[in-house]
């Protein structure tokens, strides 16, 4: 946000291979979200997302909390298929997201893997156990989580419904997404 220690950053010498993700014809560097949640966040302004770091995203979701839709959602990934209701699917690339640091702590940025998470319709108890469970790094193992790792995943639905790409709106269902492992070199900053 800085942009003196940006330019900064720029001069370093440490160069990381990372992985990119592909949504169907486009690229992505860190998540997709699938859900009215998804489709909620995309409204969080740059001010909010500035002033309020994670906590925008939180306030946003919060909101469509209290009349949550859950979708009937398809989701094949590595030769495996789910199907039912979700009121938030994710692919993640890192183990950050929307300033949470430690959503997946043992996620790496060039481990070759979507880190995906099917959020089941939550009662507010389930919700407010899930949000905890966010902040401590252990989401995958909340009762009505569903976790997998995969490197190819589609999913669909009978609904319309939207998508959230890194922060911003993506396509309507269905989707495809896929991995590619240590495509790009990022500038990493040099360490004090």
């Amino acid at each position: 946000m800085n942009p003196e220690i940006a330019i900064q950053a720029l001069a370093s010498s440490n160069l990381k291979t990372v992985d990119i993700g592909r949504l169907n014809d486009r690229l992505f560097g860190n998540v997709v979200a699938v859900g009215s949640i998804a489709g909620a966040l995309s409204s969080v302004s740059s001010e909010d997302k500035t002033k309020l770091g994670s906590l925008a995203y939180l306030k946003e979701g919060l909101k469509q909390l209290t009349s949550p839709t859950a979708h009937p959602l398809v989701i094949h990934h590595d030769g495996q298929t789910w199907q039912g209701d979700s009121l938030l699917f994710l692919a993640v690339l890192t183990n950050s997201v929307g300033g949470f640091e430690n959503l997946i702590p043992d996620a790496a940025v060039d481990d070759g893997l979507l880190h995906c998470f099917i959020i089941l319709d939550l009662s507010i108890f389930n919700t407010i156990t899930a949000s905890i469970s966010l902040l401590l790094g252990t989401l995958k193992d909340h009762k009505d989580v569903v976790y997998f790792t995969a490197h190819n995943v589609s999913v669909s639905s009978p609904e319309t419904v939207r998508t959230n790409v890194d922060g911003e709106e993506g396509p309507t269902l269905p989707i495809t997404l896929s991995v590619l492992p240590r495509h790009i070199q990022v500038i990493v900053p040099e360490v004090d």
